[in-house]
């Protein structure tokens, strides 16, 4: 009410009579059922942070706690499920039978994600696996099986074919498939039905999905297959399902790869035309550049999404040229690729006219006048810059951040020891422009993460009444590990992002007092609080937050030697929205003490 009496005073209303039939025309447009189906509704916290509606029970087996659906959310589903489009339950143990009550309401889902949640298909606890239930996936086939289309089932060590199976029966518009991680048997002698995830029943499944999947359309599906033993005859058969279309393919850290299974899907229909996303970051020891030379040769003119972190090209390698053709990239990560930086500098081309993501870190060697001619031939079309770890970089190339990106939005940068305070306020003395930029000068910055940069103090962030520090967009501020990180720089934080979400100010000065004040200033918006290391910390800390933000989701209080942990499990068990809490080697003080 405090909000409509604040909008409704701000209205050029000449009397009473005005304002009531302003209210009244208010409601009446909020209520009609046009609008009501249209507009979107803003929950008070987002649904992909679930932990808050889950309550605590052991489970059968005696191993210890999980986390399930709170007796008082399933009556309520049916206001808010109707409104979801994406829903994560990561790391978290929903119950089988209440999770397929909620998607039963779920009309307009499109994304899934049940990342580690193992309890939905793990028969040793006891309780009816997920979808087991015919009844149960009719009924939810009937209310989202063709409008959910991004299905995540990352990490789940306890997934069948069985379990796959009934996943895909009730989901049969599925798009986009997240299997990274999972434990797989890619012998592709053994079709039959089994108790473990095989490669190829998983196919044949692919195979089998409707026509309103975009596995069976030109424009492809997306697969994700991080982090598993895929082999070079699995892509072989996967590449051969019939009218089978793949725009995406992610196969980062699988180490059994070599060439040959590269080329067998690039050289393949299944992705002819089609492939947009490739990420064949860590590759295996078997694969050489030839994977990434036929991959620009054939794809370079569609190519939207291309990460290839730690890739080894020689310098005689065909690569950089080869970059130059993909003028429809979005995103690039080249991170420690190059063995020279020349190299590097050859294959971000001033083609790039797309381009609003780049990844450069852990290229040691780089130097200021290599990010310049970067920066320069990208005409300014940057959002988000990765430079971390670039070692020999200095202010200058802070000049060159500020005066060829002017619209960045995410700016990485930790571990770049040759950065100072100079130059994230004001420009050194041997800056490329006459103009003096900072970095306060980049007003779209959301996002800016400074970690570990040594050379930068906290006198960067102090905010006198004379300056005009203001980035009121900026959502997160990593500056943990910074020099000179004291009480008064810490106040000043929220007079220059008052809107932020994230915070880390790891081994800073922090003490009772300031986590107070920081926390009543931010109270609104913080969600995420790093402060490891901060040495002044006590128990008082705990409860201030406790006070001013009941909805934080992350925490991290490792190494605070007067934090107790006694006082973490008190905090823990009174913050149903906490989704992640660290707190390794908390109390050591407090033990030594009393062992003395």
């Amino acid at each position: 009410m405090l909000v409509l009496e604040n909008i409704v005073s701000l209205l050029p209303l000449p009397d009473q009579k005005s304002v009531s039939l302003t209210c009244w025309r208010l409601y009446y447009t909020v209520s009609r059922k046009v609008f009501l189906l249209r507009r979107r509704f803003i929950l008070r916290e987002p649904l992909s942070n679930t932990s808050f509606l889950f309550c605590k029970q052991s489970d059968k087996c005696g191993s210890g706690e999980n986390l399930y659906l709170a007796d008082s959310v399933l009556p309520s589903t049916v206001c808010w499920a109707s409104w979801v489009t994406s829903l994560s339950l990561k790391d978290t143990h929903p119950n089988p039978a209440d999770l397929a009550f909620i998607l039963r309401s779920c009309s307009r889902l499109v994304s899934l994600d049940l990342t580690g949640c193992d309890s939905l298909f793990n028969k040793t606890l006891g309780a009816d696996l997920f979808l087991s239930n015919a009844l149960e996936r009719d009924a939810i086939r009937e209310c989202l099986g063709s409008t959910l289309t991004k299905l995540t089932l990352a990490n789940i060590s306890s997934l069948s074919d069985e379990n796959l199976e009934n996943l895909f029966a009730t989901f049969q518009s599925l798009s986009d498939i997240d299997l990274s991680g999972c434990l797989f048997d890619f012998n592709l002698t053994n079709v039959n039905l089994r108790r473990i995830l095989t490669f190829p029943r998983f196919l044949s499944l692919v195979s089998n999905l409707e026509i309103e999947s975009k596995f069976k359309q030109p424009c492809g599906g997306v697969l994700h297959l991080n982090s598993t033993s895929v082999s070079d005859e699995s892509l072989r058969a996967l590449a051969a399902i019939p009218g089978i279309h793949i725009s995406g393919i992610y196969l980062d850290n699988c180490r059994e790869l070599s060439d040959t299974g590269y080329l067998y899907l690039m050289m393949s229909d299944s992705v002819f035309n089609c492939l947009k996303k490739v990420s064949f970051s860590y590759p295996g020891p078997s694969v050489t550049c030839r994977v990434v030379e036929v991959l620009l040769e054939r794809f370079s003119h569609i190519l939207t999404y291309v990460k290839l972190s730690k890739w080894l090209f020689p310098a005689n390698s065909r690569v950089p040229p080869l970059f130059k053709r993909c003028s429809a990239l979005e995103y690039l990560d080249v991170s420690s690729c190059f063995t020279s930086p020349k190299l590097l500098v050859n294959s971000v081309s001033s083609a790039f006219t797309q381009l609003t993501s780049l990844v450069l870190s852990g290229y040691s060697g780089l130097l200021d006048e290599d990010l310049n001619c970067i920066l320069k031939g990208l005409a300014c079309c940057l959002k988000s810059l990765d430079i971390s770890s670039c070692l020999n970089l200095t202010d200058v190339s802070l000049s060159s951040v500020c005066t060829y990106s002017p619209y960045l939005e995410t700016f990485v940068a930790s571990w770049c020891r040759g950065f100072t305070d100079s130059g994230i306020r004001n420009l050194s003395s041997n800056a490329l422009e006459t103009e003096n930029r900072s970095l306060f000068s980049l007003k779209h910055l959301k996002s800016v993460n400074l970690c570990d940069c040594s050379r930068i103090t906290g006198s960067s962030f102090l905010c006198n009444t004379s300056d005009s520090l203001n980035l009121y967009d900026l959502r997160s501020l990593r500056i943990g590990r910074i020099g000179s990180l004291d009480g008064s720089v810490l106040l000043s934080v929220p007079s220059i992002a008052p809107q932020l979400h994230v915070l880390d100010i790891s081994r800073s000065s922090a003490d009772d007092k300031t986590i107070e004040v920081l926390t009543t200033k931010l109270s609104n918006t913080l969600r995420e609080l790093f402060v490891s290391g901060c040495e002044h910390l006590t128990d008082q800390a705990l409860s201030s937050i406790l006070t001013n933000i009941p909805f934080l989701r992350t925490l991290d209080i490792s190494f605070c030697p007067y934090i107790s942990p006694k006082a973490v499990l008190l905090f823990k068990s009174s913050m149903p929205y906490l989704y992640y809490l660290k707190s390794i080697y908390v109390g050591s003080y407090l033990k030594s003490a009393r062992v003395s």
